[in-house]
């Protein structure tokens, strides 16, 4: 019995720990955006982030 509550319990704590990567990493990730020539408009999602050359967050697709 305490052999299986110990599996069970080492098997929890792996799954917590693993399910998702975006309690250590965050929801967003700043991205960099160049163009030649300078001066385009960068939209994500319709909606305006920055003119190149820029550095923007865009959030990370969490499936």
């Amino acid at each position: 019995m305490k052999n299986k509550l110990s599996i069970v319990l080492l098997l929890g704590i792996a799954l917590s720990t693993t399910s998702c990567a975006t309690m250590f990493t965050g929801t967003q990730d700043p991205i960099t955006f160049t163009s030649n020539p300078a001066g385009a408009t960068v939209f994500h999602k319709g909606i305006e982030k920055c003119v190149t050359p820029c550095t923007t967050k865009i959030p990370k697709v969490i499936e």
